[in-house]
């Protein structure tokens, strides 16, 4: 029911019907708790990866997760991490899009690297949002060898905030461009809140930023695409400007108001 792909990972095999039973009766058992909202999948693009394991494993679990889905209690919410840039599997589809016939929303990581996978990520994101999916971003800044030292030897928190600032913008441009009622947006660096932990304090509280807190009021459209690698799109309250090769980013607030939490109009 476990197979082994290079001695390394150890992966369900979904063309066991036991093996299918177990995985989507635990998964109902955990959801039928009163604190429970739901079920989140992680790491879907590995059961739709040929090279990690069985070819029809994929269809195998596929078959799976459209089971549970019909089994799940009314009202309980069904996440994966499943949508990622550069991905066409025949399962999953052009960026995995096709599990979002079980899936409520996905979650996104991945997704910052060059400026075809950028792009690639807000279509696939606008394609989710279009079709009434949650989407849940996650982001980080990009830092380089010397720029993670430095944050790693910072022992106070309030000082990782503060160095961390500088790079929020663009990571939330790509958010602003694509942002629909049911997105969310999560910037962080190290998820592991235990203090003193291998990397220090995490800093995931994106509310500290004042970016997040701007008022924002409702988007007057989608997103435009200027040129070839430069997207805008507006709000009551904020423009967006972003060039995705480049990762210049202009955040231009129309007008100063209380400021309120990012999705309070939305």
């Amino acid at each position: 029911m476990v197979f082994m792909f290079k001695q390394r990972y150890m992966l369900y095999d979904h063309t066991h019907l036991e093996l299918r039973e177990w995985w989507i009766q635990r998964a109902l058992d955990m959801v039928s708790h009163d604190e429970m909202d739901g079920i989140f999948i992680d790491a879907i693009m590995k059961t739709t990866a040929s090279h990690l394991g069985r070819s029809d494993n994929a269809q195998a679990y596929f078959d799976t997760a459209l089971e549970l889905r019909k089994r799940l209690p009314e009202g309980a919410l069904l996440i994966g991490n499943a949508l990622r840039p550069h991905t066409n599997h025949r399962i999953g589809g052009y960026g995995n899009l096709r599990h979002l016939q079980y899936l409520d929303g996905s979650y996104l990581e991945g997704w910052m690297g060059d400026a075809s996978t950028i792009i690639q990520a807000m279509e696939l994101m606008s394609a989710a949002s279009k079709a009434g999916r949650i989407i849940l971003l996650n982001a980080g800044p990009a830092l380089n060898t010397h720029e993670k030292s430095s944050i790693d030897s910072m022992k106070h928190l309030n000082r990782r905030y503060t160095f961390l600032k500088r790079y929020i913008d663009f990571p939330l441009a790509i958010f602003l461009l694509i942002v629909e009622k049911y997105a969310y947006f999560s910037y962080n660096y190290n998820v592991d809140a235990k203090p003193g932990g291998r990397r220090g304090y995490a800093v995931f509280d994106s509310n500290r930023f004042e970016e997040m807190t701007r008022k924002l009021g409702k988007p007057l459209g989608g997103y435009v695409r200027e040129e070839k690698y430069v997207f805008t799109r507006e709000f009551d309250y904020l423009s967006v400007w972003v060039n995705v090769d480049t990762r210049e980013v202009r955040l231009t607030v129309k007008e100063e108001k209380q400021q309120v939490h990012l999705h309070e109009e939305l």
